[in-house]
């Protein structure tokens, strides 16, 4: 875990003395003294679902995945009201993906990447779907949350993604 925050540290000073002009700078760093803690509920990455359900392939982010580890990663953005479970699909896989449908297969494989990766995700959810008092209406996410449940994943939720609503 102190050796991921040393490489993401790491990672940090040198591009931002790459972006540098050419002034030659000295930086030292205590790896002994704690200058600041970050809270474990810090959130580290955010992605948005497109990102992830369109090809991203997740065994090759394992080992940067394990560096991070532990920590948050929200699947939120612009995507998000776009993403719908489906307990069943009459897509192949491929479009599966392409139409933003996540079935319990991708949702399972997904879910058992994060558990392997030592992360714990943070799922934006759909708040298109509104009753008509203009509530949100959670019932076509109700059979994701039910699949979660069922399959003893930990994660958290995020309704919509923080996108102002006149920008939809």
């Amino acid at each position: 875990m102190f050796l991921g925050k040393k490489l993401c540290f790491f990672f940090s000073v040198t591009c931002f003395l790459a972006l540098a002009e050419s002034e030659e700078v000295l930086c030292s760093v205590n790896g002994v003294r704690v200058l600041n803690k970050v809270s474990d509920k810090f959130l580290s990455v955010s992605i948005d679902p497109a990102i992830l359900f369109n090809g991203l392939n997740l065994s090759e982010a394992s080992l940067l995945a394990k560096y991070l580890s532990p920590a948050y990663v929200r699947l939120a953005g612009p995507s998000t009201r776009l993403v719908r479970y489906q307990d069943q699909s009459f897509y192949s896989d491929t479009e599966q993906v392409k139409n933003g449908v996540i079935t319990p297969s991708i949702w399972l494989g997904v879910n058992q990447w994060f558990d392997s990766t030592d992360l714990t995700p943070v799922f934006g959810i759909s708040d298109v779907d509104v009753k008509s008092d203009g509530s949100w209406d959670p019932t076509p996410t109700l059979p994701l949350f039910d699949v979660t449940n069922e399959l003893g994943f930990d994660c958290h939720w995020q309704l919509g993604y923080g996108e102002p609503a006149a920008a939809r």
